[in-house]
């Protein structure tokens, strides 16, 4: 009977390099809710049986997108929720994400009436009413 040796083969271990650098300390706020606009949504859900509304984008209006936020009972877990200080909790949808992160949500009164505004960096145009954009990153 004859014995076989068997040497391992050497393994190269390689160094993961990332492609991007994600710097923390200098990162803008997923949203941004004003005073006035984080006002308005705990009116409104004070009417509704959750303290929560999710804030996401949808296709359709003149530009593509068109922002929304409903009051919702049930979150997935890979949405980010914003707690507001009047006990109101605003839930980012993680399929809008990308084209909502950095957006300002303000509420604005006028004479052609009252509405939430949203100023968002992810777009290259938006509607006249606000409430529509087209997402892209402008130079």
């Amino acid at each position: 009977m004859t014995s076989t040796v068997i040497t391992p083969t050497p393994v190269t271990i390689l160094q993961y390099t990332p492609i991007f650098f994600i710097d923390i300390d200098h990162m803008s706020p997923l949203i941004t809710i004003s005073a006035r606009a984080a006002s308005k949504i705990g009116k409104l859900l004070g009417k509704a049986s959750t303290r929560t509304v999710l804030f996401y984008a949808e296709g359709g209006g003149c530009n593509g997108m068109r922002y929304k936020l409903e009051p919702v009972d049930v979150l997935d877990d890979r949405d980010e929720v914003v707690k507001l200080e009047n006990g109101a909790k605003v839930a980012v949808c993680h399929k809008s994400l990308l084209f909502l992160v950095g957006t300002e949500i303000d509420w604005e009164e006028g004479f052609m009436g009252n509405t939430f505004s949203f100023k968002n960096p992810n777009t290259t145009g938006t509607c006249g009413c606000g409430q529509t954009f087209s997402p892209g990153i402008k130079n």
